[in-house]
């Protein structure tokens, strides 16, 4: 069954993440916002969607500090009921406060009208052809599916598998950013 094929996915795939040692997850996340930053990917993109990073995920304090730095309009999410978030502007990061999820979001405020330049997005697992494993609640999915934008995963050279089970409301990744590089995704067949 592919549900139960998913479910055991998210959970190896935490459970590796969570095994990489704090130094590598630090030096890693550093490559990463280094490559991204290099890349016309993020000098293109005015507007940046970024994800607040908790726990073993890929950080992004760099990447939201730069995109402030650079005037750069930087939204958050703000996580609403019916597993749906809106993407709220922030102007301070010492502005955030506890979220749904006890993830650091912003208040209300500015929502973003149409789609971000660029969507940073978080997950568990990730393949070539852009196939993304999140946590489960579909919320990147339904935001990425209403205003389709440029979708950059952040992902630590372990979250790269063969191939990811995916389903028909799954909206495949562009772009996955490791320590080693950026990989330009192919198209799903």
């Amino acid at each position: 069954m592919l549900t139960d094929d998913r479910a055991r996915l998210r959970r190896d795939m935490a459970a590796r993440r969570d095994a990489l040692d704090a130094e590598l997850r630090r030096s890693a996340s550093a490559e990463i916002a280094r490559h991204l930053m290099a890349s016309g990917i993020w000098r293109d993109a005015r507007s940046v969607f970024a994800y607040f990073a908790v726990g073993s995920e890929v950080q992004t304090m760099a990447l939201m500090e730069a995109a402030l730095r650079e005037g750069k309009a930087l939204y958050l999410p703000r996580c609403q009921s019916g597993g749906r978030m809106q993407a709220v502007r922030v102007c301070s990061l010492d502005a955030l406060i506890p979220g749904r999820f006890g993830i650091p979001e912003p208040p209300e405020g500015e929502a973003l009208e149409g789609a971000p330049g660029l969507c940073v997005t978080p997950g568990l697992a990730f393949d070539a052809g852009g196939g993304r494993i999140g946590y489960g609640g579909g919320y990147y999915d339904r935001f990425l599916s209403a205003d389709r934008c440029t979708a950059a995963a952040l992902a630590y050279e372990c979250q790269v598998i063969r191939r990811v089970p995916t389903e028909a409301h799954d909206v495949p990744m562009d772009y996955i950013i490791t320590p080693a590089g950026i990989l330009t995704c192919d198209e799903r067949a």
